[in-house]
C-alpha cells in the first residue's frame, strides 16, 4: 500500500495529508559554463533550486568576489572546472563569500549578481 501521493517530482503528500517537500534541488549547488566564443568561461551558479547568470569567470571573480581567479582556485583547492566535484566545490564557496542562505536567495533575481 502507497502511502504517499506524489503531487510533482520534487513533492508528496504523506497518509495524514501533510506536504512535504523532497530537498534534492533545493540543497543542490553547482556552476554551470558555458562559452560563447571559444575563450570565454561565461558561469551560471545552481543554488537552493535558483539559476544566477554570474558573467565571466575572470570579471566575477575580480569585480564581485574581489579575488584574482588564482585566488579562488586556491581556496577551493581544485583549477579542473571539468570535474563535477570543483564545481561544486565553487558554488558552494561562491555561496559562503556572498553570504548566500536558502532563505536569502528568494529576494535576490537572477541577474543581480552578475558581474558584467
Amino acid at each position: 500500500m502507497n502511502l504517499c501521493t506524489r503531487l510533482t517530482d520534487d513533492s508528496l503528500i504523506d497518509e495524514t495529508g501533510i506536504f512535504t517537500r523532497i530537498n534534492q534541488k533545493l540543497n543542490t549547488m553547482t556552476i554551470q559554463i558555458s562559452s560563447s566564443y571559444g575563450f570565454d568561461h561565461n558561469w551560471t551558479l545552481v543554488a537552493y533550486g535558483k539559476s544566477f547568470y554570474l558573467g565571466q569567470d575572470v570579471k566575477f571573480c575580480s569585480r564581485v568576489l574581489g579575488m584574482s581567479p588564482r585566488s579562488v582556485v586556491d581556496a577551493i583547492g581544485d583549477a579542473d572546472l571539468g570535474k563535477e566535484t570543483t564545481k561544486k566545490k565553487l558554488a558552494k564557496f561562491i555561496c559562503n563569500q556572498l553570504n548566500l542562505t536558502r532563505t536569502n536567495v528568494k529576494n535576490i533575481q537572477s541577474w543581480e549578481l552578475c558581474s558584467q
